[in-house]
């Protein structure tokens, strides 16, 4: 069906995807580095608009670890932070890798999304207690206690990103593009709230649409389900 080819990939196509700069100490976070960049990849919608860049895959090559980690935050779009009790390793001027990058994002006007973990405060580097007081100066803060936590909150911060930047409004409009969203979004009720408001006449030809939908998009178990 060359019309549902179509309008499918009017919605998942776009020019270049969307750069996330992942900062942390590296050996505290490892787990949350790891399962962030697999869930942004991997996500039916996220993994359409956002691309996340964790230092641990760049491959060995000739530059000083600063100059990489550095350009890479002034090729981003979004620096994503994830804060909790180490400072990290020191340079000669006192500064972690981790404040470099943020304050190199707030120079260059990045969008910043920034994730301190729920720990005891006594048990936090008192130079990464300063940092979070500058970031909190700059810009609201989410905190977080698990990976699930965590990846719910990144989670809502991209779609508001996306919504914002009115990349979902640009592929698609009315009905079918707040659908897709509460779809993806594993919302049924109100996506059931939405059909419910089409008139009878939209109704058939969005649901002979979603069936198209689902027998060209074939085994995406995600988006089948939330059809169904």
């Amino acid at each position: 069906n060359r019309k549902v080819i179509s309008i499918y990939t009017e919605f998942t196509a776009f020019m270049r995807r969307i750069k996330i700069f992942i900062s942390s100490v590296q050996s505290e976070f490892s787990k949350e580095r790891a399962m962030l960049c697999h869930y942004i990849r991997t996500d039916v919608l996220l993994g359409k608009f956002f691309e996340p860049f964790i230092f641990e895959e760049v491959p060995a090559n000739e530059y000083p670890i600063s100059h990489v980690y550095l350009n890479e935050v002034k090729l981003c779009d979004i620096y994503l932070g994830l804060y909790g009790n180490l400072y990290g390793h020191e340079d000669a001027e006192g500064v972690s890798p981790t404040e470099r990058e943020y304050d190199l994002a707030a120079e260059l006007h990045k969008s910043r999304l920034i994730y301190i973990k729920s720990i005891n405060e006594d048990d936090r580097h008192p130079k990464e207690t300063a940092l979070i007081k500058k970031v909190e100066r700059d810009i609201v803060r989410k905190t977080f206690v698990d990976l699930e936590g965590l990846r719910t909150s990144v989670y809502a911060s991209l779609i508001r990103y996306l919504e914002e930047k009115e990349y979902i409004k640009q592929t698609c409009s009315g009905f079918l593009n707040k659908w897709i969203v509460c779809a993806i979004q594993m919302n049924p009720y109100q996506a059931f709230q939405i059909i419910s408001q089409m008139p009878n006449i939209k109704k058939i030809k969005f649901k002979n649409f979603i069936i198209d939908i689902v027998e060209y998009k074939g085994n995406d178990f995600k988006l089948s389900m939330a059809v169904s």
